[in-house]
């Protein structure tokens, strides 16, 4: 029964992902995004979260959001090249799921 309601909160969070999606106009899309993070934040029980995206610069990376950040590291963290940090560092593979699975495996 449990098992059921786990997967029913997951059908519910895909739901509400991809209405996010298909309902934001690209000038609202970082407004999506915002509601998509929230979601899956509050699914995961994640205290804080940075999203980023290809920044304008070759090689790297600009955040695009975050929750439960404070203003200095959003600073910090507004513009990573690839290969820093764990955002970084997935981007420059360009393999998540591996270096998830293996992150996976290390962290208990």
């Amino acid at each position: 029964e449990e098992a059921l309601r786990e997967r029913t909160r997951h059908v519910e969070l895909l739901a509400r992902t991809g209405e996010a999606l298909v309902m934001s106009a690209p000038a609202g899309e970082t407004g999506a995004l915002q509601t998509i993070f929230q979601a899956v934040s509050a699914a995961l029980d994640v205290d804080l979260c940075f999203y980023f995206r290809l920044g304008d610069a070759p090689g790297t990376l600009q955040l695009a959001g975050s929750m439960g950040v404070n203003e200095a590291d959003r600073q910090r963290y507004r513009v990573i090249a690839f290969g820093e940090y764990l955002c970084g560092t997935v981007a420059a593979l360009r393999e998540s799921h591996r270096f998830i699975s293996e992150v996976t495996a290390v962290v208990p």
